[in-house]
């Protein structure tokens, strides 16, 4: 079991190490990959045939913060794939996501602030076209799954169309009543997949925002599959521990669920 002595002799400094889906972020001594070309970031396509430019078993630290919601069920497979092909036996994998029980649970209790800041702001004001409401349940919909059409630009780039009148980036449409009966009786990885079914039925949608989710429990299972075992999920063990070695560790903490895993291979 590894605990915070074991951690220490890690010397994660001299050890390869992958950010996976790092935006625009450029890392002293880390390999950071993304679709985006930007300084410090090796390209890498995200889809069914994505392929790490590293060697079998040389990766001994993985990290990807908040970019698994954004792709789907065959590209992770794929990605999880080769954490397990580049990993070292010893390698970790430091996971954060939103974390979905935790909004499931505000919701319950009312907390409408738990949506405050979360990027729902931004595109609102395309939510007009669709006759979406600006409410609870669309904001917390759009955790799960939100997605834009051709009119409204590009999100990821910021090349966005303010002046279309037919611009759309929000939730898929559904009823107030059909969004509660989500959110109180299925389970994070169910409401993703409905919603995003919802979403498919709309000839307009071009490119998906959020389309994943998991709790805990779901979140095991998948990584399970591939060869990774939860070590810890303390937001406050990780962020200590990982400080100093991954740069935004701490950032989105409040609404982020944290995930240390370690390989069994």
């Amino acid at each position: 079991m590894i605990d915070q002595k074991n951690l220490a002799n890690y010397n994660f400094e001299e050890r390869e190490k992958i950010n996976i889906g790092s935006g625009l972020r450029d890392w002293k001594n880390w390999l950071c990959y993304d679709e985006f070309v930007a300084k410090g970031v090796t390209k890498v396509k995200f889809d069914e045939k994505t392929q790490f430019p590293n060697k079998d078993n040389s990766v001994s630290l993985f990290y990807s913060s908040h970019f698994f919601e954004h792709v789907s069920d065959e590209i992770i497979a794929r990605i999880l794939s080769e954490i397990t092909r580049t990993a070292t036996s010893d390698a970790l994998f430091v996971l954060k996501i939103p974390d979905y029980s935790w909004f499931l649970e505000q919701y319950k209790f009312s907390i409408k602030e738990s949506m405050n800041d979360k990027g729902t702001e931004q595109v609102i004001w395309s939510w007009n076209s669709r006759d979406i409401e600006d409410n609870f349940e669309n904001r917390l919909a759009m955790m799960f799954c939100g997605y834009w059409n051709e009119d409204y630009g590009d999100h990821f780039s910021g090349n966005v169309n303010y002046t279309s009148k037919t611009a759309f980036h929000g939730p898929p449409k559904l009823s107030s009543f059909e969004l509660k009966e989500l959110f109180y009786f299925k389970s994070p990885y169910e409401i993703a997949k409905k919603l995003v079914n919802q979403a498919l039925k709309d000839p307009s949608l071009k490119t998906f925002n959020h389309r994943n989710a998991w709790s805990e429990k779901e979140m095991v299972m998948l990584l399970s599959q591939f060869g990774f075992k939860l070590i810890n999920s303390s937001k406050q063990f990780i962020c200590d521990n990982f400080i100093e070695t991954i740069p935004d560790i701490e950032n989105m903490r409040d609404w982020s669920a944290y995930y240390l895993f370690e390989t069994t291979k």
